[in-house]
């Protein structure tokens, strides 16, 4: 005779029972309780009822919107103070403290390598006199989550030498430190306000490096110009947002049934332990067919 194979399997469900005021119960009932509240007990400790903040990676849109300030130290033996902005008040403040004002020539390159429309790097050259600081403050926009625009967090950057010198090149990775939660999914426009600019955004250029070319005395004077190439490249930056109602609840109820899976298995082999050795007295009754 062939030998048979097996088809179809259905498990049989045993049941024990217990009269309702007995210890068999009471453990039911306390398991089931003792398990639901476990679960919140760890998702609360594990701040799972609390996630606050979420990060995103982006690569914020950065624009340079030729707003830039300088501030001219000309040698010892001169006695003029140069001064640029592109803000009328700033300019008449620094004409009533006798700055001398000039105009630059700015040259700036957008480029985009990865074919994304967001900039990968910028390159701006600027033509002046003899600037030894200089302060950039780009137009950057985040979208992927919430709406920000900064129109005033400035780049910040200093150089001095013991020797004059007329040409500097400055190149450095943009890098965004952030102080506080960026909002959920609202539109946050920051203006040039200081407050906001300090409480909020400030960026800096990581492994900055620098450049200078030298000039004699000799070439020092009214013609000669000083150059400035500032060229940054601009990666994908960490974000921290605050998590809204509906965020933090939906976090919470993933871990809470993540943890429920957890605890409930130990107390559901203790249980079957208990029950299918009587050991809180229960009775066997007769074998049927799970499916039934």
């Amino acid at each position: 005779m062939a030998p048979l194979a097996v088809v179809h399997t259905e498990p049989l469900l045993e049941e024990f029972r217990a009269p309702f005021c007995s210890t068999a119960n009471f453990w039911r009932h306390f398991s089931a309780f003792s398990t639901t509240l476990l679960s919140i007990l760890l998702t609360f400790a594990s701040q799972g009822l609390w996630l606050r903040t979420n990060t995103f990676p982006e690569k914020p849109i950065v624009r340079f919107t030729e707003n830039v300030f300088f501030l001219f130290e000309t040698p010892s033996y001169s006695e003029k103070t140069l001064f640029w902005s592109p803000i009328a008040q700033l300019n008449e403040i620094a004409l009533a403290k006798q700055f001398e004002l000039l105009v630059p020539v700015i040259e700036t390159v957008h480029s985009d390598r990865d074919g994304d429309c967001r900039a990968d790097e910028i390159e701006i050259r600027i033509a002046f006199r003899l600037a030894t600081n200089a302060t950039l403050p780009p137009s950057t926009i985040l979208e992927k989550r919430a709406l920000v625009e900064l129109k005033g967090a400035p780049i910040f950057g200093s150089f001095q030498s013991q020797n004059p010198f007329n040409e500097i090149d400055i190149i450095g990775d943009m890098a965004f430190s952030q102080q506080n939660l960026l909002p959920s999914y609202e539109a946050m426009d920051w203006q040039m306000r200081r407050w906001a600019i300090e409480q909020n955004f400030s960026i800096v250029l990581s492994r900055k490096a620098e450049r200078v070319r030298m000039t004699t005395l000799q070439e020092i004077g009214e013609g000669v110009l000083f150059y400035f190439t500032f060229r940054t490249r601009i990666g994908e930056q960490i974000f921290h947002y605050r998590t809204n109602v509906w965020e933090m609840l939906k976090w919470a109820w993933i871990q809470y049934l993540a943890l429920l899976v957890i605890v409930r298995y130990p107390i559901g082999v203790l249980s079957s332990f208990f029950y299918q050795n009587q050991i809180i007295g229960t009775f066997v009754g007769a074998a049927k067919n799970k499916m039934h």
